[in-house]
């Protein structure tokens, strides 16, 4: 079984509302770093969480807990993503967030309720949310976004544009986003239902393979298979082009 190392408790400014449905996010030790000693705290690693109904964005010492700042957002909060240390330059720490449709980017140095936001920009159609987002490192590091809408967006944060779109990516919202670490041209995506893609980004109307995770049975005899474990093209392989 996983051994747990350590346990972090976040002190909440305000117990009444509820705690953070986005998940949460760590920065890197370099970023934090760099964000303490332009603020003249203490070295230390940051973590990030949003909460929905309050629409903010709240930044914590990961070490103590204890708040550091809260941004407010425009539209709910859904993910977060630190980005890698220098991204913006002159070593600020930059905190990526998916807000209703659009992505904005906070620099975890600045202070006030709104002072953070450096960029913010319509990724998504309108009434369509982003649900997950993941740092790619290829081309120099793009941020990756995907949601209500099935497609996958690559941002380039330095020149703050949309890249590339991977439309209709998968058949429901996608919930789940992640880049290969051996080939970060690579994505795979989960959406509500089982499935679960794996295909280019870069080139959307190549090999896209589904993958079936193994559903049991009430005789124990897997009902479903891996698909992309089978030969592309083969009976059963589950192979999809788009």
């Amino acid at each position: 079984a996983p051994e747990i190392v350590s346990q972090l408790k976040l002190r909440l400014q305000d117990g009444c509302r509820e705690a953070g449905w986005a998940g949460i996010c760590f920065s890197s030790s370099s970023s934090s770093s760099t964000n303490s000693s332009s603020s003249g705290g203490t070295a230390g690693m940051r973590a990030a969480t949003a909460r929905g109904f309050a629409k903010d964005v709240t930044l914590y010492d990961a070490e103590s807990g204890n708040v550091v700042r809260t941004y407010c957002a425009s539209l709910n909060p859904y993910a977060l993503k630190f980005l890698p240390p220098g991204i913006g330059g002159d070593g600020s720490s930059l905190l990526a967030v998916a807000e209703g449709h659009m992505v904005s980017l906070w620099d975890a140095r600045v202070s006030g309720s709104a002072g953070g936001c450096v960029q913010r920009m319509a990724t998504a159609a309108i009434g369509h949310p982003l649900y997950t987002l993941d740092w790619c490192t290829a081309q120099g590091g793009l941020l990756g976004s995907a949601g209500a809408e099935r497609s996958v967006f690559l941002t380039e944060p330095r020149k703050w544009r949309t890249l590339t779109k991977w439309s209709g990516a998968t058949r429901l919202a996608i919930h789940s986003l992640s880049f290969l670490d051996v080939d970060p041209n690579y994505a795979v995506l989960a959406g509500l239902d089982m499935e679960v893609l794996c295909g280019r980004w870069d080139k959307p109307g190549s090999n896209a393979r589904p993958f079936q995770s193994g559903v049991l049975g009430e005789d124990d005899q897997p009902l479903a298979t891996a698909a992309a474990a089978a030969a592309p093209g083969a009976p059963g392989s589950g192979d999809r082009t788009r």
